[in-house]
């Protein structure tokens, strides 16, 4: 049997997959396996191309450039000519533009190996029985690592137990909801365009990723240069650096000069000959004249005027690693941003509230007062806060699922309490992606006044002095309600006509990009009263809209790619003003991106502006076959999800 993907290991049982790498979950690998498996498998870290030495890097500046090798010839004709003032003055420019232009990048390339190791990567692993805290890099296939809330995942993972668990795959997708994570065994999907879809795989946990709920922990089934992360950043290593419009300018201009200056050489030798001048008299005078034509200053100019700008971005918290970088930034003509994190917030927020009672009520600052008045929008608040599982750091700061969140926030915004404080919960039933929600469970005088309306209409035998509250898809809740919670405690029919209103209200909701989370109380998960539902979404930037007008002002094109769904990715679009993101037909997704060419592509890239559940490689496919048709393509995105873009930054 070989193991060559993840999907490969999310189809295994977790015992054949434990036998596999011959691992007891108990006790872990012993120190004699780990030094095997570590010259096996090498090291957890990214292999990448073999950096170059200073005297390399140097000099290869100085060759590699086509015009100063002009000038570098210039300056040894006129040694050899005896012209050493001109050979001198020549060699001092190519070492100002070879040094200056050296240093910068090197600062530069410093600065970025300093940020990236501001943080050193640990993890928790199981060794000889014993938990211990090691380096991520020392991980080999077949450890046992366990994770819990705010862990990044240190290698492509095989879950064999999880709790609440949820991870963040944003640097992976796109996609800004979290992902609920299971040990359960997974089973492909018929309609998946891909086997290895990293929405799928409910039991894999990716190198990279970030637990934002819960615990697990699980079998590491590839490292380094083998985990998704890791076949990413190979396409990085697969792409050659392109010249930048400012190079291929200056290549073109010390073709036309080193053309030029062999034309004169030969005109004047040439006419001095026909004269029957000396033709070494005649030599000398032609370099001479070749030499003077040479604009040994310009390459000065354009360094020095490179490095200015490279300061001037550094004062602004930029970094150049590239020098003719800073030309290219101004030559840009289409500019590809990422949604999660570049555009929006990366952050959930409960936008509206709606009941049966008081219908829909923007949570703006303005209606603050409003909600908070209103008893039907309270005990909506309420629900959303007790079946949660959100908390609150020793920074104040929320962590926890973004939906959990959202919904905590909105309850402190209004209520000013978090009521988990007040009561205890007796139970809790997590979220399940079947069911697609979550209940817990309370003493019944944390509802007395529903209590005390359902038990009327229930055999006494059934009650057991508990409420529950359930909040998930509107769907799947509302299909489990017989009842709603109308005011001040009253039990209401939850006829057709009233179920059909509040489906309708939550679908114009939805094409509008927003995200839709009911919640329900009963005594019994099969009979529940709607209480309503809480409107979110992951709201822009401020100012975002200014940003991308000024950008097309200047003829800048904005083309924005998401992993998000295509309402979702169409609604923002429109919101901060991309042009031309009316319709579906300015969107394509990533399975049309997949069925689609490299050539077709680019016929029709022109009047496309968003695409939609889209990969890492699908940005690399985008990019290109923009390149394709003359653009200078820059790519947007937040540095949290910098690993989704990996590929895109050598173009």
């Amino acid at each position: 049997m070989r193991l060559e993907t993840t999907s490969d290991c999310a189809r295994l049982d977790a015992k054949d997959l434990l036998e596999f790498y011959k691992v007891n979950p108990e006790t872990g690998l012993d120190n004699s396996e780990i030094r095997l498996r570590t010259n096996l498998y090498g090291l957890n870290i990214l292999e990448s191309k073999p950096e170059e030495s200073l005297f390399v890097k140097f000099f290869k500046g100085v060759f590699m450039n086509p015009m100063v090798l002009l000038l570098l010839g210039s300056s040894v004709i006129s040694i050899l000519v005896g012209n050493y003032d001109d050979a001198f003055s020549i060699t001092l420019a190519i070492l100002i533009v070879s040094t200056v232009g050296f240093v910068q990048e090197y600062r530069s390339e410093q600065t970025l190996k300093a940020l990236s190791e501001l943080v050193p990567h640990f993890c928790t692993v199981l060794r000889d029985s014993n938990q211990t805290t090691i380096n991520v890099t020392n991980l080999v296939p077949g450890d046992i690592v366990s994770f819990m809330t705010g862990d990044r995942i240190p290698a492509d993972i095989r879950l064999i137990t999880s709790s609440h668990l949820e991870i963040d795959e944003s640097n992976l997708t796109g996609e800004s909801e979290s992902r609920y994570k299971t040990s359960q065994d997974y089973t492909p999907s018929l309609n998946s365009a891909n086997d290895s879809s990293f929405s799928e795989q409910q039991n894999i946990a990716f190198m990279g990723t970030l637990v934002r709920n819960g615990a697990g922990s699980g079998v590491v089934c590839f490292t380094g240069s083998k985990t998704e992360f890791g076949r990413i950043h190979s396409m990085l290593q697969e792409i050659e650096e392109p010249r930048t419009p400012l190079q291929n300018s200056m290549d073109t201009l010390g073709a036309q000069l080193s053309m030029v200056s062999f034309a004169v050489i030969a005109v004047i030798m040439l006419v001095g000959l026909i004269q029957g001048l000396g033709w070494m008299n005649m030599f000398t005078i032609s370099v001479s004249l070749a030499v003077a034509a040479i604009p040994e200053g310009l390459s000065i100019v354009v360094t020095v005027t490179l490095a200015v700008g490279v300061f001037k971005m550094a004062k602004r918290k930029a970094i150049c690693k590239k020098l003719p970088s800073v030309e290219t930034l101004g030559s840009t003509s289409v500019i590809c941003v990422d949604k999660t994190g570049t555009l929006t917030l990366n952050k959930m927020e409960v936008q509206y509230l709606y009941t049966i009672t008081d219908g829909l009520i923007s949570l703006s600052p303005d209606n603050i007062s409003q909600a908070s008045s209103s008893w039907s929008y309270n005990q909506l608040l309420k629900s959303g806060n007790l079946c949660n599982n959100a908390k609150i750091d020793d920074k104040n700061e929320l962590i926890g699922q973004a939906t959990d969140i959202a919904m905590l926030n909105a309850a402190l915004r209004v209520r000013g309490v978090d009521e988990r404080e007040r009561y205890n919960r007796i139970s809790e039933i997590p979220f399940n992606s079947e069911v697609k929600k979550m209940s817990t469970t309370y003493p019944s005088f944390v509802e007395q006044e529903y209590y005390q309306s359902i038990s009327s209409s229930l055999n006494p035998g059934s009650l057991n002095q508990t409420v529950l509250y359930v909040k998930g898809a509107l769907e799947h809740i509302i299909d489990s309600c017989t009842t709603h919670y109308s005011h001040l405690g009253r039990i209401s029919t939850l006829d057709d006509s009233l179920r059909q209103e509040v489906l309708a209200q939550a679908e114009n909701l939805s094409h509008r990009g927003l995200r839709v989370v009911a919640t329900a109380l009963g005594v019994d998960e099969h009979n529940l009263s709607f209480i309503g539902f809480e409107v979110m979404k992951d709201p822009p930037r401020p100012d975002v809209d200014i940003t991308i007008s000024r950008l097309i002002k200047a003829g800048v094109r904005i083309v924005m790619i998401t992993g998000d769904s295509e309402d979702t990715a169409l609604a923002i679009a429109s919101s901060v003003g991309i042009p031309s993101a009316s319709g579906s037909s300015s969107c394509m997704n990533g399975n049309q991106l997949e069925k689609i060419s490299d050539a077709e592509l680019a016929q029709v890239i022109g009047g496309i502006s968003v695409f939609a559940r889209s990969t890492p490689k699908h940005k690399v496919k985008i990019v290109r076959a923009l390149q394709s048709i003359g653009e200078v393509v820059g790519m947007m995105g937040d540095g949290g999800k910098a690993k989704n873009k990996i590929p895109l930054l050598s173009f």
